[in-house]
């Protein structure tokens, strides 16, 4: 009943229009920079915490019904690399990062794309996060206004906005092609890096697990 009540929330703000668009794999596959970040819980996003994604690429496979997410996230001088695979169910897509995540995505224009998620960790901590990714490094005044109409409709406070751009320092972080896929299972990935890193970051790759009702008991 829950989950059935967040996707009729979603539906009628709009997030989950994009879900059944014959296009959706041209509009979101690509290469893509966290520019803004809110939170229900703002230390969620701050410098060093996990929910504070820098983004850099998404792929979709047949019909986007599974999704890998490129992304890393830093603490102090060291970052650490991540790819995320999600699944869709109806319209919400299940990962397995920093416990369970359940998130949707909604494109504006070919030059940004918003995304909102909850996050459960393992303390059992429910956190809400609207974002917003573009392909270069601003956003016109009237996708600002886009992204903070969003963040109100996600129930999240203005004062809990960041723009995560100005703290995307690393430089050389290498792109989608740089990755190798050796093996693919139902609940389990294998990758190797064929490419360099910048010394301070640590590859680390997740096993996605998407059985919904064992791993994300909340809804």
């Amino acid at each position: 009943m829950r989950v059935i009540l967040l996707l009729l929330t979603l539906d009628v703000l709009g997030v989950s229009s994009m879900m059944t668009d014959k296009n959706l794999k041209k509009k979101i596959e690509g290469n893509w920079r966290t520019v803004y970040l809110a939170a229900s819980s703002v230390e969620k996003i701050n410098e060093g915490s996990p929910l504070r994604t820098y983004f850099r690429r998404i792929e979709c496979g047949k019909r986007c019904n599974r999704i890998n997410l490129y992304f890393y996230i830093k603490k102090g001088a060291k970052c650490q690399q991540f790819k995320i695979v999600g699944r869709r169910s109806q319209d919400v897509y299940y990962a397995k990062y920093e416990g369970s995540t359940a998130f949707m995505l909604k494109t504006v224009n070919e030059k940004i794309l918003l995304f909102d998620y909850f996050n459960r960790n393992r303390r059992n901590d429910v956190t809400r996060v609207a974002g917003v990714l573009a392909k270069g490094r601003q956003l016109t005044k009237d996708e600002m206004t886009e992204y903070m109409n969003f963040v109100e409709e996600m129930g999240i406070e203005d004062e809990n906005v960041q723009r995560v751009m100005d703290t995307d320092d690393i430089r050389n972080f290498p792109l989608y092609s740089s990755w190798n896929l050796k093996h693919q299972y139902e609940d389990e990935a294998i990758f190797s890096f064929r490419s360099y890193l910048p010394i301070c970051c640590k590859l680390q790759f997740l096993s996605p697990y998407f059985l919904f009702h064992s791993y994300f008991p909340m809804f």
